[in-house]
């Protein structure tokens, strides 16, 4: 009863103060971005910001790629993509374990791995992926077969990847936050960690001589994970936020 008390308050302070997520500002090159999309038990999605109430709680997300071109034509497209997903709770923040990811078609092609559930950090918590460049192992690797084709009418296309889950394991403190990141493989001389196509050509993150080597690829803006108000701070709250909407449309 009090978990779906505090989660109707939790969705009426939102929807009064009307809080904006925070969005990736494309730029040319690749990134990758972990984008919640929902969860269960307390946790409730505001854009970049994820409340949660208690330990067993479990957020979803989409893995997502953008591809941005600077030709001002729709020909990008999106093949690669190793990382890994990392949590860093901070003092008080809240704990928890990421699960391996599902690569989605047709990034589930030949090769395809959700990465290797383990601690990347020291911190408490597990992340999956690697911290090792030189090696492929252990990353989550979300391929295609050959590259795919975006579907915008501009030079900036996006690309489900694949899914992966956050389940909380201990609670967060009032105040606290923990952030949860995409972090991409850096590329070497021959290997790479992205592969992408970007105004009609090839483009990749090696460092060395390969065709469409020295492109850009970068994990996007961190999800953060605080503990949802009490009711008492949410009720005023959602009385601040009303009284700045009334403010606004007197303005208007």
């Amino acid at each position: 009863m009090r978990s779906s008390l505090r989660a109707k308050f939790v969705r009426a302070a939102v929807a009064a103060i009307g809080l904006a997520g925070l969005s990736t500002v494309a730029h040319a090159g690749l990134v990758v971005d972990l984008v919640p999309t929902g969860g269960t038990g307390d946790a409730l999605i505001n854009g970049k910001t994820v409340t949660v109430g208690t330990a067993g709680d479990v957020i979803h997300f989409n893995i997502v790629a953008t591809v941005s071109g600077a030709d001002a034509a729709a020909n990008e497209g999106m093949q690669t993509a190793f990382g890994s997903a990392v949590s860093t709770p901070g003092s008080g923040g809240a704990q928890g374990n990421f699960s391996a990811a599902v690569p989605v078609s047709p990034f589930n092609g030949a090769n395809s791995f959700g990465g290797t559930v383990q601690d990347l950090n020291g911190l408490p918590g597990l992340d999956v992926g690697s911290n090792n460049a030189a090696s492929s192992a252990d990353w989550i690797e979300l391929r295609s077969n050959s590259s795919t084709a975006g579907t915008g009418a501009s030079d900036t296309s996006t690309f489900l990847l694949g899914t992966i889950d956050f389940t909380v394991t201990a609670a967060p403190g009032a105040g606290s936050t923990t952030t949860l990141s995409w972090l991409p493989r850096a590329g070497g001389a021959t290997t790479a960690g992205g592969i992408w196509t970007q105004d009609g050509q090839v483009a990749n993150n090696t460092t060395g001589t390969l065709a469409g080597h020295g492109g850009s690829y970068t994990g996007g803006s961190a999800v953060s994970i605080v503990a949802a108000p009490e009711p008492g701070s949410l009720a005023l709250l959602g009385l601040g936020g009303l009284g700045l909407l009334l403010r606004r449309r007197r303005a208007m």
